[in-house]
Formats: C-alpha cells, sequence, structure tokens
C-alpha cells in the first residue's frame, strides 16, 4: 500500500511523497516508541544491577525514577524550540541531525561506566527523540496526500507501540529465567560482565534504528515543500509531484497543490498568519483543540492505568508480571493498528468520541470493580474487563489520534510551532500525572481513577462540541475551518 519506488532514465530509485512518509512514520515511531519506552520494564533491573541501586530503599527507588525521567530534561525544553530549528536549519537535516544525536546518545548509555555518564547519555538520547518527535509527524502533514495523511500519522504510533512491544520482549529474553525477581534477588545471580552484556545488547536495536534514520535522513528523503527556505533547484520537480499535499508558503512565488490558487470569493479567503510563533494568536481554536487533545492523551490517566495494570492482572491471577505486561503492551499495538486502518475511512471525531466515552465509563468503573473483587462480591475475571476497556478506548482514541489531530489541526505557516510546543505540554502533563498519582493513590487508592474519569468526562465533552472533522479536507480547507467565526463543530463530517 504504501511503498511505491521507480526508477528514473539514470537507475537511482526515487520513492513518491506517501512511500517516503510512510518510510519515515515507521522509522520515527520505531525509534521513538524501542529508545524512549520499549527498553524501559528492563532498563529498570539491569540498571539497578548496573549502578548499585539493587537494594529496595526509598533513596535507590528516587535515583533508579532519576535516571528514566532525565530523557525529558533533553527532550521537552527541546519542544520550545524545535519550530526555530526546523525553520532555520529545514525537516531534511533536522530529521538527519535527530537521528545522529540519538545515535550516539544511545552508544554511550550502553557503555556507560557510572550513574552520571549514564545520566548525561539520557539526556543526550532525550534531545535526539525530540527533534524526531517534532519533525516526522510535521513532514508527514506538510507533504502527505489529504486522503492518506491520517493513516500515515496514524503508522507513526502502531510504529511506536510496536517497538514498545518488541522492547518488552526483548527484556523478556535478555533478562532470563530471572526475570521475576525482585532486583535485590535478581543481581546477585549474575556477573558484572553478565549485567554489561545485557545492557549493550538491550541498546543495540535502539542504535541501528537511529543509524537507518540518519542515512535515509541524508539521502532518499526530500526537503518539505512547505519550507519557507526552500526552493527546489531547476529540474528537481516532477510533474506526479505537483498534487494536492504539496502545499507551498512562506518565501515560494508558485503556489500549486493543497494550497490551490488564490481564493475568488470572500468565502475562499483565509487569514493572514504570520510564519511564527505569534502565528498562533491568530489561531486559538487549534491551540484550544490541540491542547484539549494533550490533556485526553496524558492526563486522562493512561500512565497511572498501565502503572496499576500489574495489581489488575495479579488479582485476575496473572503471577508472571512480566509476561502479563507483554501480553497488555501486545493488545496496545493491535487496537493502534485497528485504528490506523479506521482513521481516515470513518474520521476522526467518528473515532475519538466513543473511544473516549468507553475510557470514561471504564475509569469510573474500575474503583467499584476492585473494591468489589476485594470484598468477595465480584469475581476476579472482573478486573480484566475495564482494564482492557481503557487501554481499547485509549489507543483507537486518543493514543493515535493526538498525534494525526494535532498535526492537522494548525494552519500550515504556524504547524511547525503549534505541533511541538503542544507536545511539549504533552510530556509535562505525563511528568506531573506520574507525579501525583503515587500520593494520590495512597490517600484514595483505586478511588483516584474517578477523578481521571472525571477528567475524561469534561475534555469528552469539549471535544463534541467543538473538535472540528479534518478528514480529507486540505490545508487551506483546514485553515478556513479553525480560523472562521464558529467554534460550534458538533456533528462535523469532514470530506468523504
Amino acid at each position: 500500500i504504501f511503498f511505491r519506488s521507480h526508477c528514473d532514465t539514470m537507475g537511482s530509485v526515487k520513492m513518491d511523497r506517501t512511500s517516503i512518509c510512510a518510510l519515515l512514520a515507521i522509522m520515527g515511531g520505531s525509534i521513538f516508541g524501542y529508545v524512549l519506552i520499549g527498553i524501559s520494564s528492563a532498563a529498570l533491573t539491569i540498571w539497578r544491577c548496573y549502578y548499585g541501586l539493587a537494594a529496595r530503599n526509598e533513596e535507590n527507588q528516587w535515583w533508579i525514577g532519576a535516571l528514566f525521567a532525565v530523557i525529558n530534561v533533553g527532550g521537552l525544553p527541546y519542544g520550545l524550540v524545535a519550530g526555530n530549528v526546523m525553520e532555520a536549519f529545514g525537516r531534511k537535516k533536522t530529521v538527519t541531525m535527530g537521528g545522529a544525536v540519538i545515535f550516539v546518545g544511545t552508544l554511550l548509555s550502553s557503555v556507560a561506566p557510572v550513574y552520571t555518564a549514564q545520566a548525561c547519555a539520557r539526556v543526550l538520547t532525550g534531545v535526539g527523540v525530540g527533534m524526531i518527535m517534532s519533525s516526522v509527524p510535521v513532514y508527514i502533514a506538510e507533504m502527505a496526500p489529504a486522503n492518506r495523511r491520517g493513516t500515515l500519522q496514524a503508522l507513526f504510533q502502531v510504529c511506536v507501540t510496536l517497538q514498545i512491544l518488541s522492547g518488552n520482549v526483548a527484556g523478556y529474553y535478555i533478562l532470563g529465567p530471572h526475570r521475576d525477581l525482585l532486583p535485590c534477588d535478581y543481581c546477585p545471580k549474575h556477573t558484572g560482565t553478565d549485567i554489561v552484556f545485557k545492557n549493550a545488547i538491550l541498546l543495540a536495536p535502539g542504535m541501528v534504528l537511529a543509524l537507518c534514520v540518519c542515512i535515509v535522513g541524508a539521502t532518499i528523503m526530500p526537503e518539505s515543500e512547505a519550507w519557507s527556505g526552500y526552493v527546489a533547484p531547476e529540474g528537481e520537480k516532477e510533474e506526479d509531484d505537483v498534487d494536492e499535499g504539496s502545499a507551498l508558503t512562506g518565501n515560494r512565488k508558485v503556489d500549486y497543490g493543497e494550497m490551490g490558487n488564490q481564493p475568488k470569493s470572500p468565502a475562499d479567503a483565509v487569514p493572514e498568519i504570520p510564519r511564527s510563533l505569534l502565528g498562533l494568536l491568530k489561531c486559538p481554536q487549534s491551540l484550544m483543540a490541540a491542547y484539549m487533545m494533550a490533556v485526553a492523551q496524558q492526563a486522562t490517566g493512561i500512565n497511572a492505568v498501565m502503572f496499576y495494570a500489574p495489581k489488575f492482572l495479579a488479582l485476575g491471577g496473572v503471577q508472571l508480571k512480566m509476561l502479563g505486561s507483554v501480553a497488555v503492551m501486545f493488545w496496545n499495538f493491535v487496537t493502534t493498528l485497528l485504528a490506523m486502518f479506521l482513521v481516515d475511512k470513518v474520521g476522526r471525531r467518528t473515532l475519538l468520541l466513543p473511544s473516549m466515552f468507553a475510557m470514561a465509563i471504564s475509569l469510573l468503573s474500575m474503583g467499584p470493580i476492585y473494591a468489589g473483587i476485594h470484598a468477595g462480591y465480584v469475581s476476579s475475571i472482573w478486573c480484566f474487563v475495564p482494564l482492557f476497556v481503557f487501554v481499547t478506548g485509549f489507543e483507537v482514541g486518543p493514543g493515535t489520534l493526538f498525534g494525526v489531530i494535532l498535526n492537522e489541526v494548525f494552519p500550515e505557516q504556524v504547524l511547525p510551532f503549534g505541533a511541538p510546543i503542544v507536545g511539549t505540554s504533552s510530556g509535562i502533563f505525563a511528568l506531573i500525572t506520574t507525579v501525583i498519582f503515587p500520593p494520590l493513590e495512597l490517600r484514595l487508592g483505586t478511588g483516584v481513577f474517578g477523578i481521571f474519569g472525571v477528567i475524561t468526562t469534561i475534555v469528552w465533552v469539549y471535544l463534541l462540541i467543538c473538535l472540528p472533522e479534518t478528514r480529507g479536507l486540505t490545508r487551506r480547507e483546514v485553515t478556513q475551518k479553525v480560523t472562521g467565526p464558529s467554534w460550534v463543530h458538533f456533528g462535523d463530517k469532514g470530506k468523504e
């Protein structure tokens, strides 16, 4: 479906824009999923052994937690300047540099002999991940044809979940037969050389993925035609590339593709939007929709549910915690794959709103079901129902559609600025949720999920009324919709 290539008269291989976008989505999503999340379950044990943090005490808990959180020190601040970097260097160079930074960071991480060196390597890796996470989705939004844009953005998330699954499977085998032991019991059973080897093997796929991103970015990836500083050399354009999805803005004088010809009537007019951070002030609808999607993705409790998942699995009689985590990650992948196939067929709203409704119901029911199981009123098998309903709703809904909607809802002039900033905010929401969940859970128990259920319900109501449908719309049509006078998009259908 995605990959079609042809050879020119000189024999060199060229790929159409859909194939290029698909390739970048696969590699960008894969590197993000594996390096940032996929290695976590195994690295949690390996790094405890490597850096002498195996003992179960509060100080060690803090140090190992900081080692995982520090990757955000590099990634989140980068989001604030990502638009300026992309505008200064272009999408092609940003993707290539991001792959190179991840390669160096992961290499250093695989051989870091002390805790401080590992922390620095994680910060550097975070910067590279931030570069890939901001530039690849923006590139896809600018270059993909409108009728495949949602599928290609969802492909990115499919590959994230696939590599999270792959990382968990790799960790399952790398840790070996003692994988379910606590670190204080696991570490004495392995020599220092064993731990060093396991660490290098765990991180090796991340280096390979980063190297592939560098090669593709430096060679076959063409520059985005929407980049304001890009002017194609004479003869570089092909006739079959002059189609919808090649929207041009900024310094280009020739306008073809998605943006179409100049408007011929006031109804077709769009406001002038500065190509800078200030341009976001002209797009309050876009900003509000994007931020509500960020809340839907991170502040509705996905990290809390995943944290609590082993307890739900244990209630259902699942004693092999590592295998149970792999099963949950596999379900993540399956549901994300389902969303990818549906997003351009049924539309964003049709997929998102029922999914979020199911999330709200499952969150509001988790506390009562958990209490009922403990009291003996409810069979333990019911513990799986809210867990898998929530995971399904999240991955079919905001988990997949956050990136799709985020990179569609902004006018093209401000997309490189708005999408990374909201993406950074999403990461901050995730950190806040991660920090406040343990004390809330300690005080409220499973009642904490009721709070997330209320948040989900509020976000659902807003999106039901105000989220515009962007399926099949050109960039100009999206701009007209989000800069228009009406904020009410209830029943919006988009374009077939």
